[in-house]
């Protein structure tokens, strides 16, 4: 067992302030301020450049539904996070990655069947980032469009005009 800083969610160095661990306690915090820049992190271990089948993939039948949209950018993410840390070739395809590290992750056999897809499971590493983008984007406007129908009506009052926003601001 381990001893954790309850107020600054360190490991605790001589046990005051500190209680135990759980045998099975995540810390699932550690790197998520590592997280938040995880595509610049990717650029600079692993050179990128644009999806070269982008248009392919934004009318992929595939990342028409949204449940599969999600599977694909955790698989993205976990794949993101990884790269950053193992240096692959930037030329191995997402699937054979994903396969010879053992990267499906939680769910298998929805990530498994992210990998199947053709247009995602053969995308090069080199493209990756580009790839997160293009799944991201599709989901923004997947889920765009329906947030005045399910958000409280105070929350979908129109913006002022830009005119207001720079007169405010000049």
């Amino acid at each position: 067992s381990r001893l954790i800083d309850v107020n600054s969610d360190d490991m605790a160095r001589d046990g005051r302030m500190s209680k135990l661990a759980p045998p099975i306690f995540l810390f699932k915090g550690e790197l998520l301020h590592q997280h938040r820049d995880l595509p610049r992190q990717l650029i600079k271990q692993l050179s990128q450049e644009p999806v070269h089948n982008a248009r392919s993939l934004k009318e992929d039948p595939f990342l028409q539904e949204n449940i599969n949209c999600r599977e694909t950018i955790n698989l993205l993410d976990l794949v993101m996070f990884h790269a950053t840390k193992s240096r692959p070739n930037p030329n191995e395809t997402l699937k054979s990655y994903c396969q010879a590290f053992n990267l499906v992750g939680g769910n298998k056999e929805a990530r498994g069947r992210v990998l199947q897809c053709a247009a995602i499971g053969s995308v090069p590493l080199k493209q990756l980032s580009s790839l997160y983008e293009i799944v991201e984007s599709i989901v923004a406007d997947a889920i765009l469009p329906t947030l005045p129908k399910v958000l409280p009506g105070k929350y979908c009052a129109p913006l002022p005009s830009i005119y207001m926003v720079d007169k405010a601001c000049f």
